[in-house]
């Protein structure tokens, strides 16, 4: 299985919540981890996890992996996006080799 790394940059402000949601794209199915900033794991769909104040999380890195398996019969690939408050980061995509193969991403966000 292909695992796809990307690494985004995301500035934040002080006195704004951030919260995270993952969205898997293209009708396709998927499942995210993470380990927020208060130390608890999150894990299956990510809806608007709230990560803290834009001057707790400067500095700091967020881990997110993600499986993403083709279940659409009409397209092999796969697409992910995370939206901070709005903002989204990506998409990143990638086709799937056969029908019905998953794709791992590992995102790392770093918060300036």
């Amino acid at each position: 299985m292909e695992n796809i790394i990307n690494d985004p940059t995301y500035t934040v402000q002080d006195g704004t919540i951030y919260s995270l949601t993952v969205i898997i794209g293209n009708g396709q199915l998927g499942s995210s981890a993470l380990k927020n900033f208060d130390g608890e794991y999150i894990h299956g769909a990510v809806n608007n996890v709230i990560l803290g104040d834009g001057k707790n999380i400067r500095g700091k890195n967020l881990l997110i992996t993600s499986m993403v398996t083709d279940a659409n019969s009409n397209t092999n690939t796969t697409v992910i996006s995370y939206k901070l408050n709005g903002d989204t980061i990506g998409p990143y995509s990638k086709d799937v080799d056969t029908d019905n193969s998953s794709i791992s991403y590992t995102t790392t966000i770093h918060f300036t």
